[in-house]
């Protein structure tokens, strides 16, 4: 006698690994929802607003249902500020089926959960422990539209990584003075403003190769070390520089900043809309040259596959 039957079908089913089952199991609404998750296509974006409108349940639960299988090496948290200037997702989860795919794929955060949030129970425990059934209605939830199997919102979601932003922030400091000065500048630049962003010395080291150009600097490494500890007096402004630019190659550049930003942004979220993605590139590109803004439409088509 059978007392577990299976649908012999070969397809629309989902196969799942044994360890993450019997990891999870001791919490059946994380085990749950780990099913869910991984019943989904591969290019299906995980979206906190589309699983609040599938499952009808609030924000605060869904988001500790993440937080704890990225607790427990199931899910991957990165966050992408370039698509977060524009107001689009910013926070990025990828679900694993078995821990050690997680570390093969994501070596360098493997080991240490970028999550903020309190899990809603430990991941096994000997004790089994229940989760209240109580979201709190979230009044703010766009009403945004889902097919099967398709999460198209690209609407703001939560950050909950601004220590590990800064921390690259500053990686990526060194990176670059390094990439343009030898390692003693270097050394002197950090020590003269240890507080300094990557934006604010891209920007002063623009404006001292200005300054070197128009002969008011003899040498750049100092220039540089005087420019951001604050004691260097500019002459020049930016918009010297700027204003040998012709008004073609100004429009040129924002169209194709344009065209990377939707172009990646696709690349990413796999399964959004390409005619909403085309339609979003025309409307920021409304203000400038019709013929550059065509070109680079119809490169944008033939990458969307429209």
């Amino acid at each position: 006698m059978r007392y577990i039957i299976k649908n012999n079908s070969i397809n629309n089913y989902t196969q799942l690994y044994n360890e993450i089952i019997h990891n999870c199991k001791c919490n059946l609404e994380v085990l749950g929802f780990a099913t869910l998750l991984l019943s989904k296509p591969p290019d299906w974006n995980i979206n906190p607003y589309g699983l609040m409108k599938e499952l009808k349940i609030g924000k605060d639960r869904v988001l500790r249902l993440l937080s704890a299988l990225e607790k427990n090496g199931y899910i991957y948290k990165l966050t992408n500020v370039q698509f977060a200037k524009k107001g689009e997702q910013k926070v990025f989860y990828y679900m694993f089926d078995c821990k050690e795919l997680l570390k093969e794929t994501f070596p360098e955060g493997a080991l240490e959960s970028t999550s903020q949030l309190p899990l809603i129970a430990p991941l096994p425990t000997s004790s089994d422990m229940d989760i209240p059934h109580v979201d709190i209605p979230d009044v703010d939830t766009p009403q945004l539209e889902y097919a099967a199997y398709t999460n198209k919102d690209i609407t703001k979601t939560i950050s909950n990584q601004e220590n590990i932003n800064k921390k690259n922030t500053k990686l990526t400091i060194r990176e670059f003075i390094s990439s343009v000065v030898d390692e003693k500048t270097a050394a002197n630049i950090l020590n003269a403003n240890p507080n300094l962003t990557l934006e604010e010395f891209q920007n002063i080291y623009k404006r001292i190769l200005l300054e070197y150009k128009k002969n008011f600097c003899k040498d750049i490494n100092a220039g540089l070390v005087l420019a951001v500890s604050g004691r260097w007096k500019f002459r020049t402004q930016v918009s010297d520089e700027s204003s040998n630019v012709s008004d073609d190659e100004k429009t040129r550049r924002v169209v194709v900043g344009n065209y990377n930003y939707y172009l990646s942004y696709f690349k990413e979220i796999g399964s959004c809309n390409p005619k909403e993605i085309l339609q979003k590139f025309q409307k920021d590109c409304t203000k400038y040259d019709a013929n550059i803004v065509d070109i680079y439409t119809e490169k944008l088509k033939k990458e969307l596959g429209i």
